[in-house]
């Protein structure tokens, strides 16, 4: 937050008498702090108001469309996620953002053949994809995805979390057969790799999150008192933060 208010005032009371490339990163940096702290309409008009200057920059180009995807717009997002596209082809952030904002009328299985070949193995097109593929109920593909992007993104726990959920939906929703333990524990690490890494990058939702997906495998497995040790941990944090 200090960080933040230091930026502020460089804003407010320098603006001035600092170039292009200065008022760039200050914008960036704000953005990004209101991002942190949930204040995703104030992040989203800073990232609108970084593009201004520099208009041709792939990163400004994605902050702009993540910006409109903030705000709600996805209609908006996703015709200028293509745009962005267009112009930037080898671009996976852009292609999520495509991914991500494209209705969900439209089926995964259709959505995956529209994929380039040039950023189809992206980790950021993998977690996109393994997120669709979850909301539709297609389990092996969200798994498929996600151990792409766990196997790139090893050291975020989102990609973590998303992976355990694909293994345990796809073991307990797939199949009439008696759950596999050691695919139930695989998921379970995950989770765990999840909640060490959400710790670190200090993100109580994604700690509360796969603090929750940890009870459900171990409810799974039958181990009611570790799940509910994880369920009344998930708890206390979100009693902490709010």
């Amino acid at each position: 937050q200090l960080g933040r208010l230091k930026l502020m005032q460089l804003r407010e009371r320098q603006w001035d008498r600092l170039d292009a490339d200065q008022r760039f990163a200050i914008l960036g940096n704000l953005a990004r702090a209101w991002l942190k702290e949930g204040e995703t309409r104030k992040a989203s008009m800073l990232f609108i108001a970084a593009r201004s200057l520099r208009p041709d920059d792939e990163d400004t180009c994605t902050n702009e469309v993540l910006a409109y995807e903030l705000l709600g717009e996805k209609e908006r997002a996703c015709a200028m996620a293509e745009t962005v596209c267009a112009k930037f082809p080898r671009s996976g952030r852009a292609h999520a953002l495509w991914l991500n904002n494209i209705p969900a009328a439209l089926a995964v299985a259709d959505l995956e053949r529209k994929i380039p070949a040039l950023v189809k193995m992206d980790a950021e097109v993998a977690m996109v994809m393994a997120r669709r593929s979850i909301a539709e109920n297609d389990y092996p593909r969200a798994e498929r995805f996600a151990r792409k992007a766990a196997e790139a993104l090893n050291d975020k726990s989102d990609s973590w979390l998303i992976l355990g959920q694909a293994v345990l939906l796809c073991e307990i929703e797939t199949s009439d057969e008696p759950v596999r333990e050691d695919r139930v524990r695989e998921a379970e690490a995950c989770f765990s790799r999840s909640i060490a890494l959400a710790q670190q990058e200090a993100s109580v939702a994604s700690e509360v999150q796969s603090l929750l997906a940890r009870a459900q495998a171990r409810i799974a497995l039958h181990e009611i008192e570790g799940a509910g040790r994880d369920i009344e941990n998930a708890h206390a944090l979100e009693r902490e933060d709010s």
